[in-house]
């Protein structure tokens, strides 16, 4: 005969409970935006967050050096990097004190 109980059943992965925290950096990353990627000479950062504060992109190259920094003034920034030489860099977007998003940008 079935047994309906619904209780946990001891000894299963179902007794345990799991702690799930979400980081607001991934919640705030979501929410902002690096586009085309892969790109030529433009690209634009785009930042949808309701307090919008002082933000700023670092552009590194594959020793990690900065090759470009940039202040992000307004919602939506269009960003000239054609004095990148072609190749793969990583970038941060972050304002005073946290990196809120990151990644890699190819540029043709």
């Amino acid at each position: 005969m079935p047994n309906f109980n619904l209780g946990a059943l001891v000894g299963s992965g179902c007794d345990t409970f799991m702690e799930v925290a979400i980081n607001n950096n991934e919640l705030l990353e979501g929410n902002i935006s690096l586009y085309p990627n892969p790109a030529t000479n433009l690209i634009h950062v785009t930042i949808a967050l309701q307090n919008y504060a002082d933000y700023q992109l670092t552009i590194h190259d594959i020793t990690g050096n900065d090759v470009f920094i940039k202040e992000l003034l307004l919602k939506e920034n269009e960003i000239d990097i054609s004095n990148l030489p072609a190749g793969v860099y990583t970038y941060n977007i972050n304002n005073n004190t946290t990196i809120l998003k990151q990644g890699k940008l190819v540029k043709l």
